[in-house]
């Protein structure tokens, strides 16, 4: 995951989310929270992926 945030991720200021630039046709964000913990030393981070749906507009064709 940071390979990817690193490759194609732009930071959102003032947070651990990036704008991933990955041209899938959606929207993508992903977030990078770490907690530090006392019994580990390296701590935990957990990676969170945010997609929004794709939403196609076009002509409508029904009858009113």
């Amino acid at each position: 995951m940071d390979a990817m945030i690193q490759d194609m991720g732009v930071q959102i200021s003032g947070s651990n989310f990036y704008f991933m630039d990955n041209m899938n046709g959606r929207i993508s964000y992903s977030g990078k929270l770490h907690f530090p913990m006392p019994e580990k030393q390296e701590g935990v981070t957990i990676y969170i992926d945010l997609d929004s749906d794709l939403l196609f507009e076009g002509l409508d064709f029904r009858n009113f």
